[in-house]
């Protein structure tokens, strides 16, 4: 009977750690969500600044962007 507690408070233990790795990946994603879409328009930018490429396709870049 002492060995069915000790593994029942164990698995307690692992669920609540569990639950909080959980809710660190949760905030992880969204801030790694947020990297990017800040990310994104400054690499666009960056690939016009770059390439030696015509104004339209920097405007173009910049048009299609989902923001």
């Amino acid at each position: 009977m002492k060995d069915a507690k000790t593994i029942k408070s164990a698995g307690k233990r692992l669920k609540g750690i569990a639950k909080i790795i959980k809710g660190v990946a949760k905030r992880a994603s969204i801030i790694a969500k947020w990297i990017a879409l800040i990310a994104k328009p400054i690499a666009e930018s960056d690939k016009c600044l770059t390439t030696v490429a015509t104004s339209t396709y920097c405007d173009r870049s910049f048009h299609d962007h989902p923001l």
